[in-house]
């Protein structure tokens, strides 16, 4: 299905239209990642119309429809700037669960609308300097830090912790201001160091496998990347010995992840 149909079909304002229209194009369209330049405009119109309803509030019912064509243009650098705008950022990061200014996270959150706006928003910072100024000046790495820190009490999907740390990786990779923030104000070596442990089975309740899970393997490299990210600046100064016991017992779990990521490789390319 075109965009400028589906466009045309947003126009209508009838909602069993509009759907069927967005699920087509989302089923047409969800392994594309390059575009054809001659459709250009009409997926700026089309991304345009997205934006006003996602501003104003997606209908409760298809959020996830709605949420899967915006990851989709997403990818596309000629459609990102209505997507970029303080307002826009803010409903994504609300439909995340990671929005500052929102409460916290409901008894039952919707994980499926969580996950499909985690990936709107790492498509956009990935790609957009305005995205990534936006999210940080939002302080999104404080909310997505503190939900890194849940995963031992909630039960959080696979998919819904790999965004969340692909969404940390990204932000702290592309600002230098969030890598010592969540380096500094929000200890973000002892958190991660945490985690790792959990995502490793390495915990005294538990004993670590000899081969890693797949879906834990994955966590565990995007664990890994934060880490480097936020403690490659720490290299260069000195350490005090708290910080120096921590990074020893750091390379401990490196370590561990060398040898089971040995006795069984696995890498596979993510694409939002």
């Amino acid at each position: 299905m075109e965009p400028r149909a589906v466009a045309d079909a947003l126009e209508t304002g009838k909602e069993d239209v509009i759907t069927e229209a967005l699920r087509t194009y989302n089923r047409e369209h969800s392994q594309s990642f390059t575009f054809d330049e001659a459709q250009q405009e009409d997926r700026k119109r089309l991304a345009e119309l997205l934006v006003t309803v996602l501003e104003q509030g997606l209908p409760p019912s298809h959020r996830v429809t709605w949420l899967q064509t915006i990851r989709i243009l997403s990818r596309d650098r000629s459609c990102l700037d209505p997507f970029t705008s303080r307002q826009s950022l803010h409903a994504l990061a609300c439909y995340a669960g990671i929005s500052a200014s929102e409460g916290s996270v409901p008894e039952s959150p919707d994980m499926d609308v969580i996950l499909e706006s985690l990936k709107c928003l790492c498509n956009l910072v990935l790609s957009s300097p305005v995205a990534q100024t936006l999210a940080a000046e939002a302080h999104l790495v404080v909310r997505l830090a503190e939900r890194v820190g849940m995963y031992s009490k909630k039960n959080f999907p696979h998919d819904v912790q790999f965004f969340d740390l692909r969404l940390l990786f990204l932000l702290t990779a592309l600002r230098t201001d969030v890598r010592q923030q969540l380096f500094q104000e929000l200890h973000g070596v002892h958190l991660l160091t945490h985690t790792l442990e959990l995502t490793l089975g390495m915990t005294p309740e538990e004993s670590p496998p000899d081969l890693l899970p797949p879906q834990e393997t994955e966590r565990a490299m995007e664990i890994l990347k934060v880490l480097f990210n936020i403690t490659f600046d720490s290299i260069k100064r000195e350490v005090d010995e708290e910080d120096t016991a921590l990074y020893q017992y750091l390379g401990t779990l490196l370590r561990h992840c060398v040898m089971v990521a040995a006795a069984g490789d696995r890498t596979e390319e993510f694409h939002g």
